[in-house]
C-alpha cells in the first residue's frame, strides 16, 4: 500500500467530518485494477466520547468504498498527540505515512504532488497552508485567493513542481517516508501537546534525511481546533512541551544551545534574550536635493542616516548647506545625519559600499532618494528591530520588501526586493548597475525573509527621465562580464529604448548560451516572458511565441497567452484565460507583476467579448 493517513482526533468532530469529506472528494491515486485509492485511513480517537458514533453511516460507507480500509480506535483516556500518532503508525502498512490534523482539508492532486517530491534522500514533505508557522505559511509564497479551493489551484498553477528545502516541518499535515519514521523511532511520546514536530525535524536531519516544503500543494488548516477543545489546560500542556524541548536541547548542546533559526530556520521557540537593534539608512544621491526634501522627514525611525553624494565637484555644497540648516527637521536629535562625498567611478556598488563603510547601525536599510517610506512601513521596520526574533538577533537573515514602482502606465509590484540587511563583515554590494548584495548574503549563509513591508519608488514616473536611466544602465551593463543577469538587464533596457532586435539577441544569449550553472526556473520564465512580449510587439504573435509562453510560471504570461489566443480568433480560449488571469493575482512573482494595467486590460477584453456575444445573439 502506498499511503497510510493517520488522524489523531480530540473532540472537534465537526472539523473531522469536513476533513473526511475532503478525503472522499480528493483521494490519493487509485490502486491497479481497483476503484479504491491506494491508501488507508487510521483514526486514533482520544476523545471522551467516541467520535465514530457521530460519523454518518453514509459517510462511513463512502470512506470504505473509496479506501482499502478505515480503522478507528477509541482511547477515552487521552494519550496525547505524539503517542496517538505512534499508535496509528503501528497499525499502518503504507509506504508513506500522512499525519493529518482533523481540522485540515485537502484538494485535488495533493498526494501525487507531495510524493513526487519524495526523492531518495527526502525523509518528509509538508504542504503550504493558511494557518501554520514557519515557511510553510502560504503568505511567504502567495497572496490570498477568494476561497481555499482557488488557493489550491493557484498553488498548482503558480508553483508547479516547486519545493524548498527546510529545517522544519509542522505536524499539522506531513507526509513521512515509513523507512525514515522507523529509523528515527517516530514521535517522542513525552510531548503530549506541541513541540513534537520540532523534535522530529531535528532527529530526521540528524539521521541524514532532508525535508521539503511542497509549495505546489495547499492544505487548508482551520487551526487549533483540538487545542481550543482542551480549554485552558492546553496552554499548560504546551508550556510543558516547550520546557521539555529546551531540556532536550540542553542535554544535546549543553549551555550553547543554537538559536531557533539555526535549529529550525525560523523564529519558533525562544532560545535567546532579545536586544534592540539599531538602524542605519544608507543611500547614494546625485542632484537629488528636491527628492531628499520629501524623503528625509519620513526617516524618523532611523538611528543614523548616511548620504553618499556622487555629484560633480562644481555642484558640491548645495546639499551640505541644506542639511546644515534643515537637519533639525527630523525632530530626533539622537539620529545622526552624515553626508559623505564620493567621486563617481561608473559603479553603483562602489558608491554603496563606500556609504556602507560609514554606517554604524546593527542593521542597514538601503534607499534611493526617489523612494518613499509610508508611516505604516516605517512603523513595521522599527517594530521588527525593536522586537527582534532569533533570526534578526543572530543576524542570520535579511529582509525582502515589496517595491511599488510607479511608472507612466500605473503601478508595478515586485515582491521580495532585498532592502534591509545586517551589518556584518563581507556583506557588500556587487555589480556596476542593478547592484546586489544577494550573492554575498548567500555565501555567508544569510537567508532572505520576504515580508509585506512596502517601499514606494517614484523614479520612473517621468518618461523622459526613465529613458535617460535606461540609457545609463545600458552603458554600465556593457562593462560587466558576461552573465545571464547582464544580458537580461541589457535586453530589458534595450526594449525600453525601442531597440527590439538588439534586445532579442540579449534574451537569446541568456536562454541559449551554455552557462556554468543552469538557470533557475523563475528567472528562466521571466526571460521567456520578455521574449514573448517582444514578439507580441514586433511580429504579431507568430508561432515562435508559443514556445516561450507554454508552461511559463510567470503570472503575466497567462495574460499574453490570452492575447495571443484572441488575435488568432480563439475567443472562448482567450475568455477563459483572461478570467483565470484575473484570479491569479495571489501568486507572488519576484520579478514583478504589472497587475494594475494588465488587470484593467483583461477586464476590458472580457467586457468586449461579452458585448460582442450579446450583439451577435441579439442579431
Amino acid at each position: 500500500m502506498r499511503y497510510s493517513i493517520v488522524i489523531i482526533a480530540f473532540k472537534a468532530h465537526e472539523q473531522l467530518l469536513k476533513c473526511l469529506q475532503s478525503l472522499i472528494d480528493n483521494p490519493p491515486e487509485l490502486r491497479e485494477r481497483s476503484h479504491k485509492a491506494d491508501a488507508e485511513i487510521i483514526i486514533i480517537d482520544n476523545s471522551p466520547e467516541r467520535i465514530e458514533d457521530k460519523i454518518d453511516n453514509r459517510m462511513m460507507v463512502r470512506l470504505l468504498q473509496t479506501y482499502v480500509q478505515v480503522i478507528s480506535e477509541w482511547h477515552p483516556e487521552n494519550m496525547g498527540f505524539a503517542a496517538g500518532c505512534n499508535k496509528g503508525v503501528e497499525k499502518s502498512s503504507g509506504e508513506y505515512i500522512v499525519l493529518m490534523n482533523p481540522d485540515t482539508e485537502v484538494f485535488p492532486e495533493w498526494s501525487e504532488r507531495m510524493s513526487l517530491h519524495m526523492g531518495p534522500k527526502i525523509g518528509a514533505v509538508g504542504p503550504i497552508s493558511n494557518f501554520v508557522a514557519g515557511f510553510q505559511n502560504m503568505y511567504f509564497h502567495m497572496k490570498p485567493a477568494k476561497d481555499w479551493a482557488t488557493q489550491a489551484k493557484y498553488a498548482i498553477k503558480g508553483m508547479h513542481r516547486r519545493a524548498m528545502e527546510t529545517k522544519l516541518l509542522i505536524g499539522f499535515f506531513m507526509m513521512i517516508r515509513k523507512e525514515a519514521w522507523d529509523k528515527v523511532g517516530g514521535l517522542d511520546p513525552q510531548f503530549f501537546l506541541g513541540c513534537d514536530d520540532l523534535d522530529l525535524s531535528i532527529r530526521l536531519r540528524d539521521a541524514g534525511y532532508e525535508m521539503l516544503i511542497a509549495t505546489d500543494v495547499f492544505v487548508y488548516h482551520e487551526g487549533h481546533a483540538s487545542f481550543y477543545a482542551a480549554g485552558s489546560k492546553s496552554l499548560e500542556l504546551n508550556k510543558q512541551a516547550e520546557k521539555l524541548m529546551l531540556a532536550k536541547l540542553q542535554a544535546k548542546y549543553g549551555d550553547t544551545i543554537p538559536t531557533s533559526t539555526e535549529l529550525w530556520g525560523c523564529e519558533i521557540l525562544p532560545t535567546y534574550t532579545p536586544k534592540r537593534q539599531t538602524l542605519s539608512v544608507c543611500m547614494i544621491v546625485r542632484d537629488d536635493l528636491e527628492n531628499l526634501r520629501v524623503l528625509l522627514p519620513q526617516l524618523k525611525f532611523a538611528d543614523q542616516i548616511v548620504i553618499c553624494d556622487t555629484a560633480p565637484e562644481r555642484d558640491k555644497g548645495a546639499l551640505s548647506n541644506w542639511l546644515g540648516t534643515k537637519g533639525a527637521f527630523l525632530d530626533k536629535p539622537e539620529c545622526e545625519i552624515h553626508e559623505v562625498l564620493f567621486p563617481w567611478t561608473d559603479s553603483f556598488a562602489d558608491a554603496r559600499n563606500f556609504a556602507l563603510s560609514k554606517c554604524t547601525g546593527d542593521w542597514v536599510l538601503w534607499l534611493d532618494a526617489d523612494d518613499r517610506v509610508t508611516p505604516e512601513s516605517a512603523a513595521l521596520i522599527r517594530a521588527a528591530l525593536d522586537n527582534p526574533g532569533p533570526m534578526t538577533q543572530a543576524k542570520t537573515c535579511h529582509f525582502g520588501f515589496v517595491l511599488r514602482d510607479e511608472g507612466p502606465d500605473g503601478f508595478n509590484y515586485a515582491e521580495g526586493q532585498p532592502r534591509l540587511f545586517p551589518r556584518v563583515p563581507g556583506l557588500e554590494w556587487e555589480g556596476r548597475v542593478h547592484e546586489s548584495y544577494m550573492e554575498a548574503a548567500s555565501r555567508l549563509g544569510i537567508e532572505k525573509v520576504d515580508c509585506d513591508i512596502i517601499i514606494d519608488h517614484t523614479g520612473y514616473k517621468d518618461p523622459a527621465l526613465m529613458l535617460k536611466k535606461h540609457a545609463r544602465n545600458l552603458r554600465l551593463m556593457k562593462m560587466e562580464p558576461a552573465s545571464p543577469k547582464k544580458y537580461y538587464h541589457m535586453g530589458k533596457n534595450l526594449m525600453a529604448l525601442g531597440e527590439m532586435k538588439a534586445a532579442e539577441e540579449c534574451f537569446r544569449e541568456v536562454l541559449e548560451r551554455e552557462w556554468a550553472a543552469p538557470l533557475e526556473t523563475p528567472f528562466r520564465d521571466q526571460v521567456r516572458h520578455c521574449m514573448a512580449s517582444l514578439i507580441m510587439a514586433t511580429r504579431e504573435a507568430d508561432e515562435s511565441i508559443d514556445a516561450y509562453l507554454e508552461n511559463n510560471s510567470k503570472p503575466d504570461s497567462l495574460f499574453l497567452r490570452a492575447e495571443v489566443a484572441l488575435k488568432r480568433g480563439q475567443v472562448f480560449e482567450a475568455e477563459a484565460m483572461y478570467k483565470e488571469y484575473l484570479g491569479l493575482q495571489g501568486v507572488k512573482d519576484p520579478h514583478g507583476c504589472n497587475w494594475g494595467m494588465l488587470s484593467a486590460a483583461a477586464e476590458s477584453r472580457l467586457a468586449l467579448i461579452q458585448e460582442t456575444r450579446e450583439r451577435v445573439y441579439a442579431g
